[in-house]
């Protein structure tokens, strides 16, 4: 599934560019010395309002894709903008009610709201479709700390690649790391946070973790580059470009589901680092109900053997269930705890496992949730190469929530919203 495969390629990819930065625990003039430029923590967070340009473009054997986002950033996490897509993003999510191309975003926090061009603000995403909607994605790889978040060290000392260039109206000193250029400068010092409060000195921690550089070293592709041009005058980056390919399929390496050869570019131009322009709410903001706090001493809830089995029961007896098993050799495995945030038992979950991949079409049901209720609502789809079914059951009322087909090349040929949710028209009208 797109929507799916492109949640993990953002998840993945936040990790992998807080691997990509390198500090140094002693500071320093700035500017070139010794064929490298350093660039103290500051110069960063210095960037309290900017105007910036983000572009990813993914070229593999199954579709290519390019998204690009222009809009204005405000520290911590203010973001205003238009998120432009081609055809081919356009096709994939045209099932969503809300237009996509030329969609106008504001994202304060944990807040969002969008509208299409003349439209007016709409608040928030709909109950239900948090997981397919791209509004969840804007949030991890078009935004600016996404590609900064790279660079939160106390100080940087990186080698120089050529002399100064004009990048975004400035002079510009060009930066290229390597993948091992990236674990180098792994090794040399600690991370901080980009925005500290207000009455806080950055802390740094002595070291970067062991972990995330041996993770660098398995994970990022051989030909993995991280390219930066710091402006000569304020150090800031006022380009960064992360960019790699892959030609044949690994399972170590970062395709995200997509069929090699795989080529993927992400960039961030900062186009005017003085922007004054605040980022307000366009609607008011509405506090959500608290949630329900955890009781004092409660523990994570256990399942007794009876539940496990009824557990089961309940799955194997759903109508939707049943039509997806029937004349298919499957094995079922252990059902284990599903609570709330509050630790309060709700049923259990159970994955089935397929002998071998097979080909599902039919009705999934799933949940809207709140903090009261799992309200049903279901898809028709198609799901090609499905390897496994993850089902959730609630014991208190004794049925399914939801049923997720998984495997590592599934593929989903059609996708047709409940009735009600009226799909986007199409681009253009």
């Amino acid at each position: 599934m797109m929507t799916v495969r492109w949640l993990l390629l953002c998840a993945a990819l936040a990790v992998v560019l807080v691997a990509c930065g390198g500090g140094s625990s002693s500071g320093g003039p700035s500017g070139v010395v010794n064929g490298k430029i350093t660039i103290p923590h500051s110069s960063i967070a210095a960037l309290d309002k900017f105007a910036f340009t983000t572009k990813l473009d993914v070229a593999a054997a199954d579709g290519n894709y390019s998204l690009t986002f222009d809009g204005r950033f405000q520290k911590p996490d203010r973001i205003q903008g238009t998120l432009h897509l081609d055809g081919k993003f356009i096709q994939d999510f045209a099932w969503l009610n809300r237009p996509l191309d030329a969609t106008e975003i504001v994202n304060i926090g944990t807040y969002a709201w969008w509208r299409k061009p003349g439209g007016a603000w709409q608040p928030g995403i709909p109950k239900g479709y948090e997981q397919e909607d791209p509004l969840v994605s804007f949030r991890q790889y078009a935004t600016p700390w996404f590609y900064l978040n790279a660079f939160l060290f106390n100080t940087l000392s990186l080698p120089v690649n050529g002399g100064a260039e004009q990048i975004n109206a400035v002079q510009a000193v060009p930066v290229r790391l390597d993948k091992q250029g990236i674990i180098d400068a792994l090794g040399q010092g600690g991370d901080v946070k980009m925005y500290p409060d207000e009455t806080h000195e950055p802390v740094a921690t002595p070291k970067v973790p062991t972990s995330i550089i041996e993770n660098a070293r398995q994970v990022l592709p051989a030909n993995f580059t991280v390219d930066v041009w710091f402006a000569q005058k304020e150090l800031y980056p006022s380009r960064i470009v992360f960019e790699y390919d892959i030609t044949k399929d690994d399972p170590k390496t970062l395709t995200f589901g997509f069929k090699p050869p795989f080529h993927l570019r992400l960039q961030m131009d900062i186009t005017d680092p003085h922007a004054d322009k605040s980022v307000e709410p366009p609607l008011p903001i509405v506090e959500p109900t608290p949630s329900p706090t955890t009781p004092p001493g409660a523990t994570i809830p256990v399942l007794s053997e009876q539940d496990k089995a009824r557990i089961k029961e309940i799955a194997l007896a759903d109508p939707y269930l049943k039509p997806m098993l029937a004349d298919r050799q499957y094995e079922t495995g252990e059902p284990y705890v599903w609570h709330s945030s509050n630790l309060q038992l709700l049923g259990g979950g159970m994955d089935i496992k397929f002998t071998q991949p097979v080909d599902i079409e039919a009705d999934w049901p799933t949940f809207a949730r709140d903090d009261s209720s799992y309200e049903l609502i279901t898809f028709h789809v198609r799901a090609e190469r499905v390897e496994t079914l993850h089902v959730n059951v609630l014991l208190a009322e004794d049925r399914v929530a939801r049923i997720d087909p998984m495997g590592k090349s599934m593929k989903v040929s059609n996708y047709t919203p409940p009735p009600g949710f009226t799909p986007a028209p199409p681009s253009g009208e």
